[in-house]
């Protein structure tokens, strides 16, 4: 039945992606990290700030002050007190904690 589906609706049939014996999706986390008021991300644009680049993570959102913004972030200026909602791999989102910048909420 279900290659009979296949063929008629054209759907594609892929085995689970695996890496390194892990799942694709475990190596990816999301976490929400609040922008410190000693951060030089203050001011500065996503993409002038080079975020993706320099700290490993993709920012799918912004909060501020309750209100959720989430098009046209590279062109938004953080300010402090911000909540950004990123994604990216467990490494990366661990670095993150390391950072002054920015501190990774629980």
């Amino acid at each position: 039945d279900l290659m009979q589906v296949k063929q008629v609706a054209g759907i594609e049939i892929r085995a689970e992606l695996k890496h390194a014996g892990e799942d694709v999706e475990g190596l990816h986390g999301v976490a929400e990290v609040f922008v410190n008021p000693y951060s030089e991300l203050a001011g500065q644009t996503l993409r002038r700030a080079a975020f993706r680049q320099r700290f490993g993570v993709t920012v799918l959102a912004i909060n501020r002050q309750g209100a959720t913004l989430a098009s046209r972030l590279s062109d938004i200026r953080l300010r402090v007190g911000d909540v950004l909602l990123v994604q990216g791999g467990r490494e990366a989102i661990e670095g993150l904690r390391r950072r002054r910048a920015l501190t990774v909420l629980e």
